[in-house]
């Protein structure tokens, strides 16, 4: 593991401007210049591996970044690493060619980044076609509607997975014992499952104010993690990693975090119950209308 003292050189070289032949600057006009993936005719020569070059730099930055965050490091370094991993990303998908198979998974990463580099505008622009076809997993379709704070369609979304009884306990246990289900595929439904598991009940934390359930959640997303790790199943290790630090800076921007326990003097009696009042109803309105009201800028 590294120190934070490494991953900070680490970053620090990464993000200089002119890492790996003016990389940045090259993906962004490479990106302006496509149409639907495909440069034009006497385009500039932007170097026969730049898309490789893009993802390989993408993950490292973004691999540092939340290295960093999770040491407790919230800094500008690492706001800025997340805002180039986003960059990165999204120079990836933007122009890019629709029936990728990796469109949308690239499209979540860099909206997370977004959002973890404070840009959430940013990020939830990236979901101006919400109904577009990207091949998403569940967890990708809940990392999404997270970020657009989209808590109504969050909730029918993961009630319908938990309640789903053909991808139950007992469902994965007949199909494994017979020739219906190999390993690979029920571990990718044990994920999904496991990530509409955690946002249920980071749900029910944000609806209480109870940062147990918070703990369950991020609790439940370690256990994931974990196996998917074990499993080798990167893109569901990535999106499970970026749910769980989402989540985590989220609580830390809801108001109760952010809204004062201890009343101002002379309101002893009333702030309290005031102070739920105020919470839950900006809460119902996030539901509604899928805005931002229930976080502090």
């Amino acid at each position: 593991m590294e120190t934070v003292d490494e991953l900070q050189a680490f970053l620090a070289d990464m993000l200089q401007p002119d890492v790996w032949g003016q990389l940045i600057a090259r993906g962004a006009a490479w990106s302006l210049m496509r149409e639907e993936g495909v440069l034009p005719q006497g385009a500039p020569a932007f170097g026969a591996t730049i898309e490789t070059d893009l993802v390989e730099h993408g993950f490292s930055v973004l691999r540092g970044a939340l290295a960093l965050r999770e040491t407790g490091e919230a800094s500008e370094l690492a706001r800025s690493a997340f805002e180039r991993a986003a960059n990165t990303f999204e120079a990836l998908v933007r122009n890019g060619d629709l029936t990728a198979a990796e469109r949308g998974f690239l499209r979540t990463i860099a909206a997370a980044a977004y959002h973890l580099a404070s840009y959430s505008a940013i990020a939830y622009s990236l979901f101006s076609d919400q109904d577009a076809d990207l091949n998403t997993t569940v967890m990708e379709k809940a990392l999404a509607l997270l970020i657009l704070r989209d808590f109504g369609n969050l909730r029918v979304l993961v009630r319908a997975r938990l309640g789903d009884e053909a991808i139950g306990d007992a469902a994965l246990a007949r199909g494994l014992a017979g020739t219906e289900l190999d390993a690979d595929d029920a571990i990718q439904v044990v994920l999904n499952t496991a990530v509409c598991k955690s946002l249920a009940f980071f749900d029910f934390a944000l609806q209480t104010g109870d940062q147990d359930f918070l703990d369950y959640a991020l609790a439940t997303l370690d256990v994931a993690l974990r196996l998917a790790d074990e499993a080798a199943a990167v893109p569901l290790w990535w999106i499970i990693r970026l749910v769980r630090n989402l989540i985590a800076d989220l609580w830390q921007h809801s108001l109760h975090r952010n809204l004062p326990l201890i009343p101002p003097s002379g309101a002893e009696e009333k702030y309290s119950a005031y102070r739920r009042m105020f919470i839950d109803s900006l809460y119902g309105a996030t539901q509604c209308r899928g805005g931002a009201l229930a976080f502090a800028a």
